[in-house]
């Protein structure tokens, strides 16, 4: 009978683990697409179930996306300085 308690609450807690939260879900997206649009991932922080970027800013998952969007026209990647500057 212990065998069948343990085996049915192991298998219940790994369905409640394996589905997530949205909250956990919707911070790794946010976090990917901050990534993905060149933020460091150092300057990156998760507090109180919300995503900053640079100590301060909340992003939103939105505005992760937006960061994402590249306008009509523009290239389809940044312009670099041919030139380098040593110290």
């Amino acid at each position: 009978m212990f065998k069948q308690v343990a085996v049915l609450a192991m298998a219940c807690s790994a369905l409640l683990v394996g589905c997530g939260s949205d909250s956990q879900t919707e911070q790794e997206e946010i976090i990917s697409n901050l990534i993905e649009a060149g933020f460091p991932a150092d300057d990156i922080r998760v507090a109180d179930d919300a995503v900053y970027v640079g100590g301060d800013a909340h992003v939103t998952l939105a505005a992760s996306r937006e960061m994402l969007q590249v306008p009509r026209g523009a290239r389809s990647s940044t312009a670099r300085p041919t030139s380098s500057v040593r110290a």
